[in-house]
């Protein structure tokens, strides 16, 4: 009766199985005296230049010490070659190899790539490994590369991270001496900061402000409704009318969204549906430029309304959230009760739609008084008056031409200003230049003027 000994490694490494898996069959010999033989299945650990055997003798202690022997030279060795039969192993599941004849070689020889050229380049733009999804070379090892390539140079410019750079500087002077690293990145550029003025029209500073706030069911213009809208029409500081409704949401109101504005079920069942007072909302903001405190908020919903309701919606409005950083940096906190508080506005009410419509035109009235100070004609310029701005302009006649580019800032708002070129909508890209709509322009560099 035939006998069967295996040996299992579960510590993913390399054995010398030869001697083991000997001895273990030594100890099966009383079990038949036809032959012997050992099968080896890999997989974890093998390396390309590495082969899994299957070697047959016959039952000869003689032939069994030669296998010993092949075995522990194959162990030592750089490479071997295998002549014989490939065939399927059902039980290694996978191609094997029965080998006819086992040659010891010298290995393979790994082709080392070189930089014949007599005129080295410099590579300005590598990725390391520290560029997400674009790269996968160590910094050290790109830049011992450059080194043995005889390059003078080479530059790290990874996307949006600067972290290869200490890995960098360890190599300089190891190798070669006169190897510069130059320090760069892939930057993405991105806004400083939210536009104050919104679609603007070139509505000079003194034009009609139609003050607005609105209560609603939730926070999100998608999923919930108004509750109420209070606007109030204001020219020359004054208000000169005033628009306030309940607006029926159609659904139930939150408790906790009740604890805050104080608006109750009861309160708005009776009062027009959205549908019903959309109109007489468009019909009293007429051409007028709105103003909202955290207007992306409230010009939410209404953008949202009226895409429901067919109306159209392009209103220029300004965020005297946004307007207040610019204007009061020092503060801590920007809650429009508490701008109002600073300011010396006593706020009698907060959190219904008429009560906070009131408290933001004495705070917007009292911006708009410092902004004609600081000599803001228009709409648009609102949010680049301000003290960094004007040196920033008064610098910018030391150079021939420059560049103002932001998504709000008009042409017209630039008049007055010699050898100011405005651009609309500014997207940098590689190697093009600057992206304004469809329209592709070259960039413009700061040149100091020579007049």
């Amino acid at each position: 009766m035939c006998g069967i000994a295996g040996l299992v490694y579960k510590d993913k490494k390399l054995h010398n199985i030869g001697n083991d898996m000997t001895n273990m069959l030594h100890q099966l010999q009383h079990r038949g005296p036809d032959s012997a033989g050992y099968s080896i299945y890999g997989g974890t650990g093998l390396k390309e230049d590495e082969y899994i055997l299957k070697i047959q003798v016959a039952e000869n202690d003689e032939l069994l010490e030669k296998v010993k022997d092949v075995m522990g030279r194959l162990k030592g060795a750089k490479g071997i070659k295998l002549e014989g039969t490939a065939q399927f192993d059902p039980f290694a599941k996978e191609i094997g190899v029965i080998a006819n004849t086992v040659i010891e070689t010298p290995g393979r020889k790994k082709d080392k790539r070189m930089d014949n050229a007599q005129e080295k380049r410099v590579e300005l733009h590598m990725h390391t490994q520290m560029s997400q999804m674009d790269g996968i070379t160590a910094c050290q090892d790109l830049i011992k590369r450059a080194m043995s390539w005889g390059m003078k140079s080479i530059a790290i410019t990874d996307h949006g991270v600067v972290q290869a750079f200490p890995d960098a500087h360890k190599l300089l002077g190891r190798d070669n001496q006169d190897m510069k690293v130059i320090y760069g990145v892939e930057a993405y550029l991105v806004p400083d900061k939210t536009p104050i003025v919104a679609y603007p029209k070139d509505q000079g500073i003194d034009t009609t402000y139609c003050v607005l706030d609105l209560e609603t069911t939730g926070l999100s213009f998608r999923t919930e409704k108004i509750t109420e809208i209070g606007i109030m029409k204001i020219k020359n500081g004054e208000v000169i009318d005033s628009f306030e409704t309940f607006v029926n949401p159609e659904k139930p109101i939150p408790y906790e969204v009740v604890e805050v504005t104080k608006i109750t079920d009861d309160m708005v069942k009776d009062a027009p549906t959205i549908k019903e007072i959309f109109p007489k909302v468009i019909e009293f903001i007429g051409d007028s430029v709105l103003v909202a405190h955290n207007a992306d908020f409230d010009i939410g919903f209404l953008k949202h309304n009226a895409a429901q309701l067919g109306h159209k919606f392009d209103y220029t409005y300004i965020d005297t959230l946004r307007l207040a950083k610019d204007l009061f940096p020092d503060y801590k906190k920007y809650k429009l009760g508490i701008i109002a508080e600073n300011l010396g506005i006593k706020v009698e009410v907060a959190h219904r739609a008429l009560d906070d419509v009131d408290t933001t035109v004495k705070v917007f009235n009292i911006m708009i008084d410092m902004l004609k100070e600081k000599g803001a004609k228009k709409v648009a310029i609102a949010d680049l008056v301000r003290d960094d701005f004007a040196e920033a302009i008064e610098d910018a006649f030391r150079y021939d031409k420059i560049v103002v580019a932001s998504s709000t800032y008009m042409p017209t708002a630039f008049v007055e200003l010699p050898n100011i070129t405005v651009l609309r909508s500014m997207l940098i890209i590689p190697r093009l230049g600057f992206l304004t709509g469809s329209e592709i322009i070259e960039p413009v560099l700061l040149v100091p003027s020579t007049k």
